[in-house]
């Protein structure tokens, strides 16, 4: 005999299992501590959100085309920007590097 009961059980686990697709701990996720971006490069599909995760000192996320920056001198909390269109964008930290080749920086190659 159907069990509903069991029936809620199994969508429980399922979405459990899925994860929240914010977890800035997840495959599209940037770590901002000591003085790096972690990962430095990052590739992900077309219409993928990047989320960077503050985790430690003071920074910022700012990207060589001028958008979707995040805020200046962040030290915790989450930044996200959605990638519609494919190309390499480079960001950096504007405080921990002057150009966007060297120092604290990252790209993300969009497929």
């Amino acid at each position: 005999m159907f069990q509903p009961r069991f029936l809620f059980a199994a969508a429980a686990i399922l979405v459990a299992a899925c994860g929240d697709s914010t977890d800035p701990t997840g495959p599209n996720a940037v770590a901002v501590s000591n003085n790096q971006f972690t990962p430095p490069a990052l590739a992900v599909a077309m219409a993928a959100t990047v989320t960077w995760n503050f985790q430690e000192g003071t920074h910022d996320v700012t990207f060589e085309d001028g958008t979707g920056n995040s805020a200046r001198n962040q030290s915790s909390g989450t930044h996200t920007r959605n990638f519609a269109a494919a190309g390499t964008y480079r960001y950096r930290c504007t405080l921990h590097s002057e150009n966007f080749t060297s120092g604290m920086v990252g790209t993300v190659t969009v497929q």
